[in-house]
């Protein structure tokens, strides 16, 4: 799963909007649009909010 994929399935298992989850992230709704399309991936910055927000570490189970 890339992580975007991740983040999608996590939004939707919670049941919110994508400027919901954007809030919470600290992002813009576009920025986690891009994310999660995987045509753009967070800066290092970031990475503590995602792991927070998914309940895991999303980034040791990346497979492109």
């Amino acid at each position: 799963m890339t992580l975007g994929q991740h983040l999608k399935k996590k939004r939707f298992g919670a049941g919110i909007r994508q400027s919901e989850a954007a809030r919470i992230l600290g992002v813009s709704a576009r920025t986690l649009s891009l994310w999660e399309c995987d045509r753009l991936f967070p800066t290092a910055p970031y990475y503590p909010r995602i792991i927070a927000y998914m309940g895991y570490d999303p980034f040791e189970k990346l497979t492109k």
